[in-house]
């Protein structure tokens, strides 16, 4: 047996108080950050640099309570943090600005900082993460995500929750990765990019050329399967001709062979319109378009509009479902018996 240290106790070592005891617990509980609900989460009501407004609110700070019980006016200068510290040595709390730093002081036995507000170039960015009643994480944005992301003295922990309520393509559950914020990996994670083309593109010649507009850019993961989608309209001159359709990604055209599309000269522009599933072989920028061939001596005349372009993200990619992967209250396939031919 060997012996461990636990506190709160009745008795013993256990019995006797501590920062650093209460500190080195509390900080499990939940991650540092802005209390969600608590007054107005010393979010920025005003800035007009060099003044900021911050409103109040209160704070987590690696286990301890911060309260700004009213509105306060901070001076900043071009580059610099605004942030919450608590120093131990002095028992005191304060929100102050740092000038010219990009992180925040973050001692697990010394003085400790969160921050609220990034100043670059006399700009201001929200850099907070509040903290909701879960414990996940909550981003105005993924801008206001990466300020705080870049203002931790060591990278967040993994599989850290949170949450940006933005109102656009980005609003969503996130968890935190080696590699970065990703959606959580095992759902969809939707709509990546899309693209309206407005400009006939004229005289695609033998050789070929990428359809305009088609051009989509995203951050790819290995181990994802993605779903690429395109619309527009085309034209042949002359007699029936064969169009290869190839989609691309980085440069390089994916199997199976590209779909072939028939499309009549004599008879008006022709829809096309398809998808393709593929999965890319590393983590990193990616781009995905569609390159148009003649098959024949026909040149393509134009790719007319309107054109549509889709990328998405369909889930985890994997080997399909088989019947041992069904859960115990799911009815199993039957198991028939042969009864063995007597010889």
């Amino acid at each position: 047996m060997v012996a461990m240290n636990v506190w709160p106790t009745d008795g013993a070592a256990g019995s006797v108080a501590t920062e650093a005891k209460w500190r080195s617990m509390a900080r499990a509980w939940m991650a540092s950050g802005v209390i969600f609900g608590t007054g107005s989460e010393l979010g920025c009501t005003a800035y007009a640099h060099p003044n900021a407004t911050i409103a109040a609110g209160a704070a987590w700070v690696d286990g301890h309570f911060c309260e700004l019980a009213a509105p306060t006016v901070i001076t900043c200068t071009a580059n610099g943090l605004i942030v919450v510290r608590v120093t131990p040595a002095t028992n005191t709390a304060e929100l102050v600005y740092r000038d010219a730093v990009t992180q925040c002081q973050q001692t697990p036995t010394g003085v400790f900082e969160i921050p609220v507000l990034k100043i670059t170039g006399s700009v201001n960015q929200d850099a907070r993460a509040i903290i909701i009643p879960s414990g996940e994480l909550r981003f105005t944005n993924v801008a206001s995500r990466a300020a705080w992301t870049a203002a931790q003295a060591t990278p967040p922990p993994i599989g850290l929750a949170g949450f940006v309520s933005a109102s656009d393509s980005t609003r969503g559950a996130y968890e935190y990765r080696a590699e970065g914020w990703t959606r959580p990996w095992n759902m969809p994670w939707g709509h990546l990019a899309q693209n309206t083309w407005d400009t006939d593109q004229n005289g695609i010649g033998l050789s070929g050329a990428d359809v305009a507009g088609s051009a989509l850019n995203w951050t790819g993961w290995a181990g994802r399967t993605y779903r690429y989608s395109w619309q527009f309209l085309a034209k042949l001159p002359g007699s029936p001709e064969a169009l290869t359709i190839n989609p691309v990604i980085d440069g390089g055209t994916y199997s199976p062979p590209p779909w072939i599309n028939f499309v009549f000269g004599s008879l008006a522009p022709q829809m096309q319109s398809g998808f393709f599933h593929f999965t890319v072989g590393s983590n990193g920028p990616k781009t995905m378009l569609i390159h148009l061939t003649p098959k024949t001596s026909v040149d393509v005349n134009a790719a007319l509009v309107p054109s549509r372009f889709i990328l998405e993200d369909l889930g985890p990619s994997g080997p399909a479902a088989t019947a041992t992967d069904a859960p115990d209250d799911e009815p199993q396939p039957a198991k028939t018996k042969t009864k063995a031919k007597p010889k």
